[in-house]
């Protein structure tokens, strides 16, 4: 049987690993000695510009893969533009789809598992995602938004206990009661760990993240 503080303990490493999955929605957590790269930095001297047009011309029967009888999918793009892309997802996931802008250029992947629909969605968000982009799923609605102009009240919201069965790459809210820290040493303590597209805020008068 834990003490009372192995509880207290218990429960303080959850809910800081929790946060850290939501400041981290790309599928990276970072511990004290690995930060994330600045965004802002210069890059490398011998790095080389993806071409924003593929070699061959992409295969629109590529955008004709569906669900198998056990709702999986197999799917591979070879130089697909991203509006044929999520036009795709949207359509396969049963969605509307929403968008305003979408990355330059193409998408080349290709898998050699089946996946489920959200897992697929799950998988082409994280290529959106390195990209600058998202994917937000409200009720019947998959919308497409530039991350630095995301509105928050967007994101869907989750409960502490469900952070752990997220996507790895989707945006969430958590909001975290706190009983053994004060919300401003929790900011302070957590805003070197925080990932560039994560953000913590906390709410002073309720001792919450």
């Amino acid at each position: 049987m834990r003490s009372p503080s192995g509880r207290v303990a218990a429960r303080s490493s959850a809910i800081v690993f929790a946060i850290l999955l939501l400041a981290a929605p790309a599928g990276r957590v970072w511990s004290q000695e690995s930060k994330p790269e600045d965004p802002a930095a210069a890059p490398a001297s011998d790095a080389v510009a993806r071409p924003q047009v593929p070699e061959t011309s992409p295969d629109g029967a590529e955008l004709n893969a569906l669900p198998d009888e056990d709702g999986k999918l197999k799917f591979n793009f070879q130089g697909q533009p991203w509006e044929a892309v999520v036009d795709w997802l949207a359509r396969v996931s049963g969605l509307s789809l929403d968008w305003q802008e979408l990355p330059a250029g193409f998408l080349n992947l290709h898998t050699q598992q089946t996946y489920t629909i959200d897992e697929a969605r799950d998988l082409i968000n994280r290529h959106l995602l390195d990209r600058g982009f998202t994917l937000l799923k409200h009720g019947e609605v998959l919308s497409v938004v530039r991350i630095t102009k995301l509105d928050p009240s967007m994101v869907p919201r989750l409960e502490p206990d469900d952070l752990l069965t997220a996507l790895p790459h989707e945006f969430v809210r958590v909001t975290f009661p706190l009983e053994w820290m004060t919300a401003e040493t929790a900011v302070e303590d957590l805003k070197p760990l925080i990932s560039p597209n994560g953000k913590l805020t906390m709410i002073k008068s309720s001792n919450h993240l």
